[in-house]
């Protein structure tokens, strides 16, 4: 908990290190420990510069007390894991840290993420952490916990960083951190602690720090709707963080030439600065939110931030390729090689990739334009057409019709019309109607495709909720389970919290294509 005089330290470290505070802002202790930011009794406009955080106070690779002995890395993992030894380098040097007013301030215990909550550092909780985990079997929050996806990090990924690098790394380099003032010896917990900071604090900055700690800007909260955010530019000179032109962007030809570069011209506050702005107007004594991420889903908020949301549009339930085949045709040989599928799924997709419109008016399939590949369903239960394309396929398998000609992609289109007549009757008499005066114009094989792929949809989903949750669990009524979980079990109640809303995405997925498969003849 952030008790006052630490507060206090903080703000005065601020004042000393060139970060400016607006005085409609004040940084206050907040609930559950920890610091919060809020307005005063006046409102705010919109595109009002609130904080001015100076380039020199963040903390990173490159400013660190260990920096030139570590690499410097941009994204992902490894940016994660070397900044957290930045980090915990300046965390060993106590008071003659320069950031110690900002550290003294940060949460003492391991920030708690998924990926601790079996680790025995908090042993009163470990009964519901280990609960926990059982209760986010199968989700994507479970896959990113046991980094079987891009984004996962499991506690053998850090345990080994800091055993092969870090701990080696540190003890070489012992002069830069040891001193009368530093705060106790080398502890795996202790870097697990600043991993912890790093995944929950810290954000990109620019192309010179990188991945940094930011300070003030971390102590906003996160909601989607966020009031303000932190601008700075990313297009900065590599070597110097210069923001307009310098030495550096000499080009090698140029090299020997004294003329290639003409006096280097600053922007006093915006090249040294970076600034949290507000998006819209700020009301009187309200809490100020920032957002850590437009796009995050819950399952990625829950493992980098230790929260979710209670509805979070971004939601998103993902299968790879070999999910799907593996449910929908098990033990079969489909007579073609994963990547070949792939390659077929993507001329379909070609065909209606340039024509968002087929898809706008769909209630179960949308078009993603996130990315080119993503197998998935939305927050709504609406299927990505990339995913309807791949249910499509394989139904074009089972007729034995492998071959993708001219003809395939007009009957694709016409069963695209059928789906979404067929959706788009509200009542018996409608549905009547376009049985008798129109569904017989439409070609057997058409209804047969839809009628499996329907089939298909129903099934995935269906195996997705038995693969996902505690064993046992795939008819329970998670709610009532979940009124029942004591309050000191908050991380089985986040778990279970975060199962249920993907549940609720699988239930209205599923109901959608029951739904359309009722409406279809039962012989073609």
């Amino acid at each position: 908990m952030s008790e006052p005089h630490h507060l206090g330290a903080l703000l005065d470290w601020c004042a000393s290190n060139f970060i400016e505070i607006d005085e409609r802002l004040q940084v206050q202790s907040s609930g559950e420990g920890g610091i919060g930011v809020y307005s005063t009794d006046c409102i705010i406009p919109a595109l009002t510069t609130l904080v001015m955080i100076h380039k020199d106070s963040v903390l990173s690779v490159r400013s660190s007390a260990l920096s030139g002995v570590i690499p410097t890395i941009h994204y992902g993992l490894g940016a994660q894991l070397t900044l957290s030894l930045a980090l915990y380098g300046e965390i060993l040097k106590g008071r003659h840290s320069r950031w110690y007013g900002y550290l003294q301030s940060l949460p003492k215990q391991i920030v708690d993420l998924p990926a601790f909550w079996d680790h025995p550092y908090d042993s009163n909780n470990i009964d519901d952490g280990m609960e926990a985990h059982l209760w986010l079997r199968g989700t994507e929050a479970g896959k990113i916990v046991q980094a079987v996806t891009d984004t996962g990090t499991s506690l053998i990924d850090i345990h080994q960083y800091y055993d092969d690098t870090a701990k080696p790394l540190l003890l070489r380099h012992h002069f830069l951190w040891e001193s009368d003032a530093a705060i106790g010896h080398l502890t795996l917990d202790g870097f697990y602690r600043a991993f912890s900071l790093v995944s929950s604090r810290s954000f990109l900055v620019d192309a010179y720090h990188g991945l940094a700690m930011v300070p003030i800007a971390d102590a906003f909260n996160h909601v989607q709707d966020n009031h303000i955010h932190l601008e700075s530019d990313y297009n900065v000179c590599r070597d110097c963080g210069s923001l307009h032109e310098c030495l550096h962007d000499r080009d090698e030809s140029d090299e020997n030439s004294t003329s290639a570069i003409g006096p280097v011209v600053r922007n006093s506050d915006h090249d040294k600065f970076y600034e949290i702005v507000s998006n819209s107007p700020i009301a009187p004594l309200t809490e100020v939110f920032n957002t850590y991420g437009e796009g995050l889903t819950n399952a990625q908020l829950l493992n980098q931030y230790g929260f979710a949301l209670d509805i979070n549009d971004n939601d998103r339930l993902f299968w790879e390729i070999e999910e799907i085949l593996e449910v929908l045709a098990p033990d079969q040989d489909i007579g073609k090689p994963i990547e070949e599928i792939a390659v077929y799924c993507r001329e379909i997709l070609h065909g209606f990739s340039a024509d968002h419109a087929l898809f706008s008016d769909s209630q179960l399939v949308y078009h993603n334009r996130l990315t080119r590949d993503d197998l998935c369903l939305n927050d709504e239960g609406k299927m990505s057409h990339q995913l309807w394309a791949i249910l499509l396929l394989l139904a074009h398998w089972r007729q034995n019709h492998w071959v993708l000609d001219d003809a395939s992609q007009e009957n694709f289109h016409q069963l695209l019309d059928l789906q979404f007549h067929l959706e788009s009757l509200d009542s018996d008499d409608e549905f009547e109607n376009f049985r008798s005066a129109t569904l017989g114009s439409f070609n057997p094989r058409s209804l047969q495709t839809l009628n499996l792929i329907c089939g298909s949809a129903v099934n995935l989903c269906t195996k997705r909720r038995w693969n996902s949750g505690k064993p046992g669990s795939y008819n329970s009524d998670l709610s009532d389970i979940l009124d029942t979980i004591a309050e000191d079990r908050p991380r089985t109640k986040l778990a279970m919290s975060v199962l249920i809303s993907e549940r609720s995405i699988l239930d209205c997925c599923e109901a959608g294509w029951v739904d359309l498969m009722s409406k279809l003849p039962v012989s073609f």
